[in-house]
């Protein structure tokens, strides 16, 4: 890809706007529009009520997924919610990657989880490429939402985003709502779901095209900025967008790390032989450019705490593993301590930690600044300390008795493993 000049960046980036104005008359017109706004509003919320008002269609076939804890019906993919949003993502079985739109607007998702769960809403992602396909393009773009093949069955083809051949040779397939010319066999929706306390399924709403454009939060800070979306004279509004490793001179889209401050107040450490202990709770996969499920599966954890068979202790561990290089990935346990790892909850993963000596280090200030302190003991402190860490795991954060889970402060500590 060729480079931009200055020259081409200064006039590319150049507007010429058609009014200046005083900042008395720039009040008057912003107060014009902001009329305008409050009517779009309003409109948006009848909208809204009138969408909650359609009439439900029972869901009576049965559809059973391919995902990462094996198969699961469209039931399943409820987990615990009565309420079930799927994005229909284009991701076809001899598709090489996902489509570069569909990830634009599937960088939105990660941050939305928690709070669509606190309001009774599990959203789950759906693709007819096999899971195979569908972990590895995942793990390369460091998402961590739920991501489920429905190449074993009908749904892409019932909820009309993916087309037959022979659909495809009459010229026109149907797609929101009408017979029209698509340009591939795969699109992108938006369906929603609703499971009832006998568990049946009911579908209570479908959009397709712009239907989705409420999905693409960027799309929203774009219609902000001077320039808006800026897509004309493009050969189709979305070509300018690159899966988000694929942007030219782009740093915020790399990879790189987790940002941290040093620490100047790192308290000595205290030196500790423990083990071997036995760690049991839920692990799951993260990548250095995508962190945010940890807090999550810290909460969904938290219930567990004080009733698992054999626990010793009321103190909870984080432990991280396999950690890789730069944009990576690794695990995260967060777990208790137990007598043994033979009664553990199947959804349970478990590690043994061998009779080891630790330097502890205290962390006093929110937990949300832990990272500053570990970087603080890998950066200054391991460097000039004359110990050797051990590589696995890399360090455990315990939080104590004293740890207060309102402020998320108090009782929490670095153990980092070193050779004796």
């Amino acid at each position: 890809m060729s480079s931009i000049s200055a020259q081409e960046k200064s006039a590319k980036n150049n507007i010429d706007h058609p009014k200046i104005v005083s900042p008395d008359q720039w009040l008057a017109e912003r107060k014009q529009l902001l009329v305008k706004e409050k009517e779009e509003t309003t409109l948006r919320d009848q909208l809204s009520a009138e969408r909650r008002k359609l009439p439900w269609e029972r869901v009576e076939k049965q559809y059973v997924f391919d995902g990462p804890e094996g198969k699961e019906t469209l039931g399943d993919l409820f987990g615990k919610n009565s309420q079930l949003i799927v994005y229909h993502f284009m991701f076809g079985p001899d598709w090489e990657e996902g489509c570069p739109s569909c990830s634009f607007l599937a960088d939105h998702i990660g941050g939305t989880l928690a709070h669509l769960n606190a309001r009774d809403i599990s959203l789950v992602v759906v693709s007819r490429a096999p899971l195979a396909k569908i972990e590895a393009f995942k793990k390369r773009m460091g998402w961590q939402f739920k991501w489920v093949s429905s190449y074993e069955n009908d749904f892409n083809f019932d909820y009309h985003v993916s087309f037959t051949k022979e659909e495809q040779a009459t010229g026109e397939v149907y797609y929101n709502y009408a017979l029209r010319e698509f340009p591939s066999d795969e699109a992108p929706g938006n369906s929603v779901f609703y499971k009832n306390v006998s568990g049946e399924v009911f579908h209570t709403y479908s959009a397709y095209a712009r239907g989705c454009d409420i999905l693409l939060g960027a799309y929203n800070f774009l219609d902000f900025a001077p320039k808006g979306r800026d897509e004309d004279g493009l050969d189709f509004t979305m070509s300018w967008v690159r899966h988000h490793d694929k942007y030219e001179d782009n740093a915020v889209a790399r990879p790189i790390g987790i940002e941290r401050k040093p620490v100047v107040n790192l308290e000595p450490p205290r030196f500790e032989n423990a083990g071997p202990m036995f760690i049991t709770g839920p692990s799951k996969t993260y990548t250095l450019a995508n962190i945010d499920g940890i807090s999550e599966q810290w909460q969904s954890f938290a219930p567990y705490i004080g009733k698992i068979p054999g626990q010793i202790g009321q103190a909870a561990y984080g432990v991280p593993s396999h950690m890789c290089g730069p944009g990576g990935s690794f695990q995260v346990l967060t777990g208790v301590e137990v007598s043994d790892l033979s009664r553990i909850p199947d959804e349970f993963s478990g590690v043994r930690l061998p009779a080891q000596q630790y330097a502890v280090f205290n962390h006093r200030e929110h937990v949300s600044t832990i990272i500053n302190t570990i970087g603080a003991i890998f950066d200054t402190w391991l460097p000039g300390s004359g110990y050797e860490a051990v590589s696995s795991p890399p360090f455990l954060e315990r939080y104590g008795e004293n740890f207060n889970p309102e402020t998320l402060t108090g009782g929490i500590e670095i153990w980092l493993p070193i050779k004796a």
